[in-house]
């Protein structure tokens, strides 16, 4: 969640590593998550 708490803006670039057995995996969730549950980047 502190991704979340970065305070990130339209046009804002972060990049995310995961590693681990599943890091696929997790980093899919993430981006799911980013996209459909957090709606970021916003649809317009």
């Amino acid at each position: 969640m502190g991704l979340l708490a970065l305070g990130l803006v339209c046009g804002d670039q972060a990049q995310l590593s995961v590693e681990g057995p599943e890091e696929e995996k997790a980093a899919d969730r993430i981006a799911e998550l980013l996209e459909h549950e957090y709606d970021f980047p916003p649809q317009k």
